[in-house]
């Protein structure tokens, strides 16, 4: 018989193409997106001179994105993505999108779905509260009745090109139509907030209707596209995706209030958006973060929350915020550097309370953040797990990898033009004690293509740098003070790359300071590494098997491992490795977990206790299953029942079969009774039975099917049967 292997690994979304008519309504995809994140200062970078793709992508410190850092964002559990995408720098005159740019998006936008998250594209910096000027030479979309009727052909020709691009693709593609528009005068919180006395009726109502015409221009080209884009869900922004928070005025409800459903030839597949910055600290004259009241910030969040659910959903959409974090989520030390505690506590609240109301998170997106993502890992890995636990649940235990979970780390550099700079350090005012600075290369230089300069204010100081693996630039002690320390590609060949493997700066009393290489004059730096660590993907069964002939495993929380023998026709337990317990190499385990998740299987030096007796075998590579006379596979029954989970024959006679990579498999030798499954009890037990779900044996004398069907008296027909627990052929 057939059944269905258990799931082990991640499991891999399928790509697939609904008719309009299959998509899920917005409230459905509301309630299965999960918790999100932001690609932040990536697609969105803009500069209105640069234009190559690459260069654009890299503007803001980050890397190219790599499909890699979604694999890493789902197996640790979040569900979406939002690209956030600045289009303006790569439109022509008459509004059509550069092919390459297009691509690119496309590129990204396939990373995420085949990761299998959901994903939302919008149009981002093309709109926004810095100087607005004629098209494309600067972002151009506004709040304002005038800029919406002159820039309605241009923003529905930029909507229709996406629509068109993205039209075959799948529900969990999702538009928004703009970010954060703000009117004529800048105003964040509601519109005409910066006017004089802070409110303009007016100003505010044509605001608040340019808003509402945004919204339905981007509706009706989308939907005029056709194909799945006719029941595609939409989100569309309330002005400058005011979220209502606090109490301080009585006009921050206006953007809500103010916000119209638009018109819609498709029912219930429109999302409204905002975005969520609270201040959870104070700040004195002198610059020192303290935390806020928590009292204070409890007030503006039931607030917020009662504001967005009340006022605004019940409109007849439901509602996402898009970006969230605390009020200096970009800063130069954000609160949750300077208050990580604190700033954890937020976080933990603040998922919770919008899980509870239904509404969806992206946070915005230093959880993982330059070159962190090209290895990829988590650059705060403690706030990924508080926010994945608040979602998620206590027992959930995700796979938040860190820079710590790698060795033999480097960085290598990537230069795109002849005198580009690698940045290794820089001063706001001097160089204060520090007297040197050194880099260490993980291979020598085979030419001279490198300088190490140290900039002044005038001038600058350089070392050439060729076959040698370390270079060291001392500073200049007459009092000039240091600028800056980049790396400088001086060769017009940019194929060379070099592998960083250190950079520290060294005081006068003999102590260091490591740091870390940024992009900054033409080039980008991405991290590599081999990781310490295997992730290892549990179903909804909550069970998998794991094999490594190579090395041993620490046991994570939340999970336990097992091994099995036959006996008497029962699976019998022989050895249980708990949390933080050691699973040695060449060990084939049932890994038993609490939640269905991906779990770090870190490894270890250390040797951990064999079982004896154990029956489970496993291979690194596919592999025949050996070592036994009849062979099970860790699988579910044949009704994919989720609570049937144990080992079955692969094959009617229990014949070898080939078994995927690093799994194990249940190998019995001749002489055992049998049966054609055992099905895993209690999962805290894990011992199985025979034949049924229920722990009492088979029957003696009884005979049954080899898919478990109890015959009321010995077979007639030709077959393979079980009695008493063995295999018994009738011919």
């Amino acid at each position: 018989m057939k059944l269905r292997t258990l799931l082990i690994c991640t499991v891999a979304f399928i790509a697939q193409t609904f008719s309009a008519q299959t998509f899920e309504t917005a409230t459905e995809a509301v309630a299965n997106m999960g918790i999100g994140w932001n690609l932040g200062n990536s697609l969105d970078s803009h500069k209105a001179d640069v234009t190559d793709v690459l260069k654009t992508e890299i503007l803001r410190g980050q890397i190219p994105t790599k499909p890699e850092l979604m694999t890493m964002l789902k197996d640790a559990g979040f569900g979406a993505v939002r690209v956030p995408v600045t289009w303006y720098p790569h439109m022509a005159n008459d509004g059509t999108v550069d092919a390459a740019w297009m691509a690119r998006v496309k590129e990204v936008v396939d990373y995420v779905l085949d990761a299998g998250m959901y994903c939302i594209i919008n149009v981002h910096h093309d709109g926004n509260n810095k100087e607005y000027g004629s098209f494309p030479g600067h972002p151009w979309m506004q709040a304002s009745p005038a800029n919406a009727v002159n820039n309605r052909s241009r923003f529905k020709y930029l909507w229709t090109q996406i629509a068109n691009t993205f039209k075959d693709y799948d529900q969990r593609l999702i538009f928004e139509g703009y970010n954060e528009l703000l009117d004529q005068y800048n105003s964040w919180n509601y519109a005409s907030y910066n006017c004089e006395n802070n409110y303009n009726a007016v100003a505010a109502s044509e605001a608040y209707s340019a808003i509402n015409s945004y919204a339905q221009y981007f509706v009706d080209a989308v939907r005029a596209t056709g194909g799945n884009n006719a029941q595609r869900n939409l989100v569309v922004n309330t002005y400058a995706a005011a979220c209502a928070r606090g109490s301080w005025s009585k006009r921050l409800t206006e953007p809500l209030k103010e916000m119209q459903l638009p018109t819609d030839e498709s029912p219930n597949h429109i999302i409204f958006g905002v975005h969520s910055y609270p201040r959870i600290a104070n700040t004195d004259s002198l610059g020192v973060r303290s935390e806020r009241s928590w009292a204070e910030i409890d007030a503006e969040l039931t607030t917020q929350f009662h504001n967005l659910t009340d006022t605004l959903a019940a409109k007849g959409a439901p509602v996402i915020i898009s970006e969230w974090g605390s009020s200096n989520v970009d800063a130069a030390v954000t609160d949750y550097d300077a208050l990580r505690n604190h700033f954890l506590y937020f976080a933990d609240d603040f998922v919770k309370r919008a899980k509870a109301a239904g509404i969806p998170l992206f946070y915005w997106m230093g959880v993982t953040d330059r070159a962190d993502r090209s290895l990829p890992v988590f650059t705060q890995p403690d706030l990924a797990e508080t926010m994945l636990k608040a979602h998620h649940g206590e027992n959930y235990n995700p796979s938040t990898p860190s820079k710590d979970d790698y060795t033999d780390k480097v960085y290598n550099a990537t230069y795109l033009a002849q005198w580009g700079e690698v940045l290794l350090a820089s001063f706001e005012d001097g160089q204060g004690d520090y007297t040197k600075l050194t880099v260490e290369f993980a291979q020598k230089t085979t030419r001279s293509r490198l300088q190490l300069r140290v900039y002044y204010a005038n001038d600058y100081d350089y070392k050439s740098i060729q076959s040698v693996t370390s270079v060291q630039q001392a500073f200049r002690t007459n009092g000039d003070k240091v600028i800056r320390v980049v790396l400088c590609y001086i060769n017009a060949d940019l194929s060379f790359k070099p592998a960083i493997k250190r950079v520290y700066l060294t005081k006068s009393d003999g102590t260091t300071v490591d740091l870390v290489p940024k992009n900054y004059n033409n080039s980008y730096i991405e991290l590599a590494g081999t990781p310490l660590f295997n992730n290892i993907a549990v179903s909804d069964a909550l069970y998998t098997s794991l094999y490594y002939s190579d090395r041993n495993f620490i046991v994570p929380v939340g999970t336990t491992a097992r091994a099995y023998k036959v006996e008497d026709e029962q699976l019998v337990r022989v050895k249980t490795y708990e949390a933080g317990d050691v699973i040695p190499m060449a060990t084939g385990v049932v890994i038993g977990a609490d939640a269905a998740c991906t779990y770090m299987f870190r490894h270890t030096t250390e040797a951990g206790e064999a079982p004896v007796g154990s029956m489970l075998r496993g291979s690194d590579t596919e592999e025949t299953t050996t070592g036994g006379d009849t062979y099970y596979m860790l699988s579910l029954n044949s009704n994919f029942d989720i609570n049937s989970a144990g080992f079955y024959y692969k094959y009617d006679n229990g014949a070898p079969f080939l078994n995927d990579a690093h799994k194990a498999y249940l190998a019995v030798p001749a002489g055992q009774s049998l049966a054609p499954r055992y099905i895993f009890s209690e999962k805290e037990d894990a011992v199985a039975t025979g034949i049924n779900n229920a722990v009492k044996t088979p029957e003696k004398d009884s005979w049954y099917t080899i898919d478990g069907r109890k015959l009321n008296a010995a077979p007639t027909s030709s077959g393979i049967y079980i009695r008493n627990g063995k295999k018994i052929i009738i011919k």
